[in-house]
């Protein structure tokens, strides 16, 4: 293709229909019955391996934070196991899976951390919204997520739980 007459165009949001509709801190966390007081850490995917939900889980469990909790928004085959992973980490009183939420990103505001632990991920939609709604991000270096967090964002390695954790 002549390089002139080739545009590329990647996925957007509206954001100024993202910000008027999000949720504040209190509201978001009363909705998704989350603690008021606790640090949350969330992910917003659909519960696939490719998603990475499973080194999150791992990450979160030997995580230092104390009064914290989990919360990872979608569905997929993976629930069943993520469920299981959570009860033999002793950390499922502290995880939240909801399944899916329409517009869950105008719940993005309950967070205290985005985490996008993908092992592959074309553009990361999720994790522009969270930009969108100034929720500090951590994120796998894949696909096209340094290209939409920038290289301001916080990365850790695909797959390094350790890594995840201390980051």
């Amino acid at each position: 293709a002549n390089q002139k007459n080739t545009l590329v165009n990647h996925n957007t949001i509206n954001s100024h229909s993202l910000e008027k509709n999000l949720k504040d801190k209190k509201q978001a966390r009363e909705i998704l019955g989350l603690s008021p007081s606790s640090y949350i850490i969330g992910s917003i995917g659909r519960l696939v391996e490719k998603k990475g939900h499973l080194h999150l889980l791992q990450a979160f469990a030997k995580s230092k934070i104390k009064n914290k909790q989990l919360v990872i928004i979608g569905e997929g085959r993976m629930r069943e196991t993520l469920e299981r992973e959570a009860q033999k980490l002793d950390i499922a009183d502290n995880v939240f899976l909801p399944g899916n939420i329409e517009s869950a990103c105008h719940y993005l505001k309950a967070l205290d951390q985005f985490i996008m632990p993908s092992l592959n991920e074309g553009f990361g939609l999720a994790a522009l919204e969270a930009i969108v709604a100034s929720v500090p991000i951590i994120s796998t270096n894949v696909g096209g997520l340094p290209e939409v967090i920038g290289p301001e964002g916080k990365y850790f390695e695909t797959g390094n739980i350790e890594q995840l954790r201390s980051t």
